[in-house]
This record gives structure tokens, C-alpha cells and sequence, in this order.
């Protein structure tokens, strides 16, 4: 018989093992989530306001410190944030007007901490999001 058992958070686990003669022994092990800090970037939206998919936005874990900058085609900086839930529906920066639909590259920077409240390196990640309206 196999049988897996999910850990869901950190901590002690305990697993009791029976023989089929009746012997049984009791085990434990400690569990500690060590796991790097994660940041998930869409890479479209389409802000046309029917409640779908209206902003771009980035979603993670263990994030310690974040700046995002959006590049115009000529490389200026249109759009940016230093907070991670930013909601971005496609406002140039002082929000007057909005940009085309069009692919729009993207710099972030983060720094994650671990478990122990350690702060990691700083991370660039590039990439693009594509306006579709």
C-alpha cells in the first residue's frame, strides 16, 4: 500500500506504520518551506472595461522590494510603480491618456526574503505585455 500525504505547511508530521502482524512504529519529520520567492508576470491584457482581464498586475510570493517601469517604443519610461499590486489598465503615467494596443517591454526589479526573513539579491526580469483592445 502506498499512500502520500500533502504538506501544506511547515512543521512536524507524524506517520504511524502498521505491519499486518500488528507491530507498529511511529515516525516524525519536520517540514520547512524553503521554497525561493516566486513572481508571476502576464504577458497581455485587454482593457476594454467588460470586467475580464482589465489591468496587468503581477502576482508572487516573499517579495520583499519592487519597482516595475513600462518602455515606450522609443525607450522612454510611460509607466511605474513601487508596489507590488499595482493594477496597470494601460495609462500613460500622469493618466491623461492611454497607449495603443501594442507590445510594450517591461523591466522589474524584486527582492524576495526567504523563511527566515532573509533578504535575497536583487532581480531584473525582463520581458513584454502585450495591450490588446
Amino acid at each position: 500500500m502506498n499512500q502520500v500525504v500533502e504538506a501544506t505547511t511547515s512543521g512536524n508530521y507524524f506517520v504511524e506504520i502498521t505491519s499486518p502482524q500488528g507491530c507498529s512504529e511511529l515516525y516524525s519529520i519536520g517540514i520547512e518551506n524553503t521554497c525561493p520567492g516566486v513572481l508571476f508576470v502576464p504577458n497581455s491584457f485587454t482593457p476594454d472595461q467588460d470586467g475580464i482581464n482589465d489591468y496587468w498586475y503581477v502576482s508572487g510570493d516573499r517579495i520583499y522590494q519592487f519597482e516595475v517601469r513600462l518602455y515606450d517604443r522609443w525607450g522612454e519610461v510611460f509607466f511605474e510603480s513601487n508596489d507590488a499590486n499595482f493594477k496597470w489598465v494601460g495609462q500613460r503615467r500622469d493618466g491623461s491618456f492611454y497607449v495603443e494596443p501594442g507590445v510594450y517591454p517591461y523591466l522589474i526589479k524584486v527582492k524576495f526574503y526567504d523563511p527566515k526573513g532573509l533578504i535575497g539579491e536583487e532581480q531584473l526580469i525582463r520581458g513584454f505585455v502585450t495591450v490588446v483592445r
